[in-house]
């Protein structure tokens, strides 16, 4: 398989999608800092000593499960600067373009990373196109749930695969938490579309996907 052309950047963003723009472009540098050049929060796992290293082996886990042949065509949705991209095509052979937001993102987008600029939201690419489709702590930056996997989806081939890395929260948290913790959290990360796992399971079903597998790392995401 080889990739298609490149798609054009397209930008059409919501309110939100603006608003999440302008936070990782206003903290671009302070990001970069912690996080390094994929934006995760990293995997730890036995040896793991430094938060690259954990950031790594959560892109090898989701390759891992991706579980498509080298050549395959997939798109990273968030793709920051494009080092997960790179990251799966020199150990799993996949050609990989990512879409983001963020100009500033794709401005510095790492060697041999293909980023494109758009609102996921606002409809990117072509459909019928993609291998596989990930997503690594993304899907909960945008509003509509229902529309963002729905957009995943419409991008695959016929027996194509998705692997989702995502942040979620308790089915029924209770007021207190709500306040004293959730909802700062999802105002400060701009988390607006974050759920419960339940809550996004029933998104997957209804959308048409089917085997569905999840794991619950939340162990390793810490040292």
């Amino acid at each position: 398989l080889r990739m298609r052309r490149s798609f054009p950047d397209l930008k059409v963003p919501s309110p939100e999608a603006g608003q999440t723009e302008r936070f990782y472009e206003r903290m671009d540098e302070v990001m970069r800092e912690l996080w390094g050049e994929h934006l995760h929060h990293g995997l730890w796992r036995e040896g793991d000593d430094d938060h690259e290293a954990a950031a790594r082996s959560l892109v090898s886990e989701v390759g891992g499960r991706l579980d498509l042949a080298p050549g395959a065509c997939v798109l990273d949705v968030g793709c920051g600067y494009g080092a997960t991209g790179v990251q799966l095509g020199e150990e799993f052979g996949y050609e990989v373009e990512g879409v983001t937001l963020s100009g500033v993102q794709k401005a510095r987008a790492v060697s041999g990373a293909r980023v494109i600029v758009g609102d996921w939201l606002a409809g990117v690419g072509e459909s019928d196109s993609m291998d596989g489709v990930i997503a690594i702590e993304s899907l909960e930056h945008m509003t509509d749930m229902e529309m963002a996997v729905g957009h995943l989806a419409r991008m695959l081939r016929p027996g194509g695969r998705t692997v989702l890395a995502c942040w979620v929260r308790v089915e029924n948290p209770t007021w207190l938490e709500r306040v004293l913790w959730l909802d700062p959290i999802r105002q400060a990360g701009q988390l607006w579309g974050q759920g419960s796992e339940e809550r996004l399971l029933g998104v997957l079903r209804r959308t048409g996907f089917t085997q569905i597998d999840r794991a619950d790392l939340s162990s390793q995401v810490a040292p």
